[in-house]
């Protein structure tokens, strides 16, 4: 009997990078070596979602079990009983069990759906109805998906891997983001992507340990209310959406069939002065898109 092997040496050695890359633990080169790899091979690409989708289940079911109050009065009870010395390593360790816990509230409110607004600011539109919350989390989705999640803001592409990556389309993108942020942040990398069955144009910026997206794509029939729009942010005339979801801000913008978005953890204002900069100069040239 014949035994056919359908994994070659190199599936097989990706294959056994997929849990590690998931969880970010990657070295840069290898990370970009499984980048590479899954972009061609149909098969580890299926593999590495399906694992995706576990861990996320994984992470949901977590979130959703709450300890009972009885563990908590238990644990205080402990801490009392215990030395000085002993009682500060518990307390310690209660700490990090309290910040966790409350990372992982801010994701769940983040992935159910939640959108704390902003302080209003001259200029801009904080988010009010739900309608234009839906459109702004296509953009957060794509940062944290391709960004955080999938390593991509720990690479460095050239100009000629971007050039190639982006596609003739948008090549004049990158110098255009870099003109204007030429100060402020670096674009690191330039490419096309794809979340939830949907296609991007995606820029990853960086200033030190901060990540910044610009995030691209075509509308598919999602547009941001006006009701809600309070004015231009200075004289751009560009209307600008904003809001905040799990410690991300966003800013949001359209043209006829594109929509647009800066995504970063930075402050509320540096997220919405970065994206008013940048709006103007988007907006002309997706407009020639449009066309």
């Amino acid at each position: 009997m014949n035994v056919v092997n359908f994994q070659d040496g190199q599936c097989k050695r990706i294959r056994a990078y997929l849990d590690s890359y998931l969880n970010n633990e990657l070295l840069v080169e290898t990370n970009h070596e499984v980048l590479k790899h899954i972009e061609r091979c149909n098969g580890c690409a299926g593999l590495l979602e399906a694992r995706a989708r576990v861990k996320e289940a994984l992470q949901r079911a977590v979130r959703d079990d709450v300890a009972p109050p009885e563990l908590r009065a238990r644990i205080q009870k402990q801490i009392r009983r215990t030395t000085p010395a002993t009682r500060t390593w518990l307390v310690a360790a209660a700490a990090a069990v309290a910040l966790l816990v409350g990372g992982l509230g801010a994701l769940k409110v983040w992935r159910a759906g939640g959108h704390p607004e902003l302080p209003a600011a001259p200029g801009v539109a904080s988010v009010f109805n739900e309608q234009n919350a839906s459109v702004l989390k296509i953009g957060i989705g794509d940062h944290v998906h391709c960004a955080i999640d999938s390593g991509m803001s720990r690479l460095r592409f050239t100009e000629e891997e971007m050039a190639i990556k982006m596609g003739p389309d948008y090549r004049g993108l990158v110098p255009l983001v870099r003109a204007r942020l030429s100060s402020e942040f670096e674009v690191a990398v330039a490419h096309r992507c794809t979340f939830n069955g949907r296609e991007f144009v995606h820029l990853i910026l960086k200033k030190d340990a901060r990540v910044l997206s610009v995030v691209i794509t075509r509308k598919s029939g999602e547009s941001f209310s006006k009701d809600d729009f309070a004015a231009d942010i200075g004289a751009t005339g560009v209307p600008i959406h904003e809001s905040r979801m799990s410690e991300l801000g966003v800013a949001g913008f359209e043209t006829r069939d594109y929509l647009a978005f800066v995504v970063s953890d930075l402050a509320a204002e540096q997220n919405r002065l970065i994206a008013s900069s940048l709006a103007p100069a988007v907006r002309d040239f997706l407009a020639k898109l449009d066309a």
